[in-house]
Formats: C-alpha cells, structure tokens, sequence
C-alpha cells in the first residue's frame, strides 16, 4: 500500500501563530501552552502529556512559535485530507479560544524574527547559523512550510522519483510561493522563506539531486552529504550542545572527537540536515511555502498526482529538468520567471490530467481542481 504523508510544520504543514485582534504583536511561549493545554508538545511543557489530536496529528512548535501538525501517513490523499482537515480545526477552536490564529504565508509578514522557544538544540542551531549571517534566525523564527512525504517506491523506481521529486522542486516552489512580504515590508523575493533557507549553511541546505549530476545513485549521494556536513551540536548532559565549528560527521568518525559517534548519534546528525527532498525511508520534500487557509490541498494533490505512477513521473522529470537548478530564481521571482511559468503551467496540466485517480470525493476533486486550474492560469499568463 503507498503512503502519503503531509505534515503542517514540523515536516508536512506550518504555521505562524499570531494574536487574533494584533498580528504583528508577540505572542510568548505561556500563551501557546495555556492555548494547547494537553496537546503542548515536551519542547514547550515538560510536564505535558503532548497527546496526539484526535485524529493522529502531533503537535509540536519550532523555535519561533510556528505551530507544525505531522499528520500520520494515510493510504489515500482523500483519507489524508480528511483527518488533517479535522485536525486542524481542532487546532483552530484551541487557538481562538486563547485569542490565537494561524498565519497563512511562508514567512511571517507582520514581526521580526524573535525566539520563542528555547532548547540546547535550538540555541546550538542559532550559534552555528550566525557564523553564516542573519538568514538562520530569520528561517528558525519566521518561516513556515509545508512538507509534503511520498512514498520512495519499490527499488526498482527510487532512482526516478528521487530525481523527479528534485526536479519538480523549482517550478512548484515558484507556482505556490506564498512568502513576499516578511516584517512589514516587501522582500523582494517571492518566497522570502526559500531565501533564508538558501542563505544559511548549504553543506545542510543545498539539494542533494543535481541535473549535473543526474547519473549519481541515490543511496551514494545521501552518505556522501551526511558524512560532508558539519556538525550542528553535540547532545550533552549540560545546556551547551555548540558543536567544533568545521568538524563533519566523516571527520567524527576519523576521530576528531574523544568519543566515537554511535549510529544513536548518526540519527540525530541526519535530524540536523535540512535539503529541499531529504529520505527518511520516503520522500519528504521539503521546499513549499506553506498556503493560506485550505490551499495547502493543491500541492498536495498536485504532487500526488505527478508520483501516481512511473509513466507520470517520468513525464514530470522531462518537464521540469531544463528548470531543475534554478532554486534562487524560483525563489527570488516565482512565476515572473518565463522558464520557470512554463514548467510550472505544464506540471500543473499533467497533474489536472492525473486528478482523476486520486479518487477525491466529488465536491472535494471539484474544489482542488479549480484551485490548481487557476494557478494553471496564473503560470500561463506569466508564460505568454
């Protein structure tokens, strides 16, 4: 049975979180655990119990406040759709009572960043981004994604969808940028957040799948950026988890270090890695901003309906390619960009196309399909 995962914020959908009557005003971490009560994930309340939401989701907040749902795998995206969609309204009823709501861009439009939530992980993290500039504290406390997982596939297929899932990356992360306007003011960018993750550390960040490099197996190319990254912190029994600046994972394991790693400690490592399509026995990707009110449904069933099966793929792997690397033009000009309209308008066709098998209730294919034949529209209009 193929899986599909959406996870609102942590890794499949997220959120800002601002006041209902004030959105640019600070909201504390006292107020977010008041407002989740039980379902407080441990980083916020150590005491909480961090129940799950009655249909699966966890709840778990990023160092921001940005509020995340994982939605568990489901075996249909119309069984996905219905259990994220009740789960997000019980978020929803928790925050408003709170005088709370979720944001609906990919970076928060309304306050600088600021941090919220504080761990030994988190305060490492921002140690080592500033080496690099401002961006890390921009992506860590105010950006929000959705990040979509699919199934790999059966051996034999790992190989396409692993490059397809980069190669669509560009066109649909310009099509649904969502992310222009970031502390009060316009950035420049059509996805604001895309930019901030680019400007951080790329031995974590950059893609692992290149068109240069379209021939490389998949398996190789992943050990060769784990071991190539350096470390982010080193887990202790203290508040100081700042790793060596410079040290990778190879260099841990050559003996950098007093102690040896554990495969505990490649785990963790991996956690710290952060590429637009990262494996974790599926596909999570990782470069979508995240969209306003049920507009994360688009992506969602744009993207299933491209994986549906190897000959679509394929299809969307030829479409995209002449457009795989263009990550900081996507970013920077979203559909203004005539290439990237043209693979974005014919991705979006092909996924029209393949709607049909998803197999969504009526009123549901009806809604998605007019959300993505307007975004189809958009994307040609750039095109012309």
């Amino acid at each position: 049975t193929r899986l599909v995962g959406s996870e609102m914020c942590i890794r499949d959908r997220e959120w800002t979180v601002h006041d209902a009557a004030d959105p640019a005003r600070p909201v504390d971490a006292t107020r977010l655990r008041a407002a989740l009560g039980r379902h407080s994930p441990a980083t916020l309340d150590a005491t909480s119990p961090a129940e799950s939401l009655r249909h699966g989701g966890m709840v778990t907040l990023e160092p921001g406040g940005q509020l995340e749902i994982s939605t568990p795998p489901r075996p249909s995206v119309a069984a996905l759709i219905r259990a994220t969609e009740a789960d997000i309204a019980q978020v929803t009823d928790l925050l408003a009572a709170a005088g709370l709501v979720l944001g609906s861009s990919g970076i928060d439009p309304h306050r600088r960043p600021r941090p919220v939530v504080e761990t030994p992980r988190y305060r490492a993290m921002r140690g080592a981004f500033d080496r690099h500039g401002p961006a890390g504290r921009t992506m860590m406390y105010s950006t929000a994604g959705l990040q979509i997982c699919l199934d790999a596939g059966e051996p034999d297929q790992v190989a396409d969808r692993w490059a397809a899932a980069h190669a669509v990356g560009p066109p649909l992360l310009a099509a649904f940028a969502s992310a222009s306007r970031h502390a009060g003011r316009r950035t420049g960018w059509a996805s604001a957040r895309m930019a901030a993750w680019l400007a951080i550390d790329p031995a974590r960040t950059r893609p692992v799948w290149s068109p240069s490099r379209a021939g490389d197996d998949p398996i190789d190319a992943w050990i060769s950026y784990v071991l190539a990254a350096p470390l982010l912190c080193l887990r202790r029994h203290s508040a100081d988890w700042a790793a060596p600046p410079g040290v990778t994972f190879a260099d841990w394991l050559d003996g950098a270090l007093p102690q040896p790693p554990t495969t505990d400690d490649l785990d963790y490592h991996v956690s710290t890695l952060f590429p637009p399509v990262r494996p974790r026995g599926y596909l999570e990707l990782r470069y979508l901003d995240a969209q306003p009110d049920r507009g994360w449904r688009l992506p969602l069933a744009v993207l299933t309906a491209l994986f549906g099966d190897q000959g679509t793929v394929r299809e969307a792997y030829t479409i995209a390619t002449p457009v795989a690397h263009r990550w900081s033009a996507a970013a920077r000009h979203g559909l203004a960009d005539p290439a990237l309209a043209a693979a974005a308008a014919a991705l979006l066709d092909l996924a029209l196309t393949t709607l049909p098998r998803l197999e969504l209730p009526t009123s549901t294919h009806d809604e998605i399909q007019r959300g993505v034949r307007q975004r189809l529209a958009a994307a040609e209009r750039r095109d012309q």
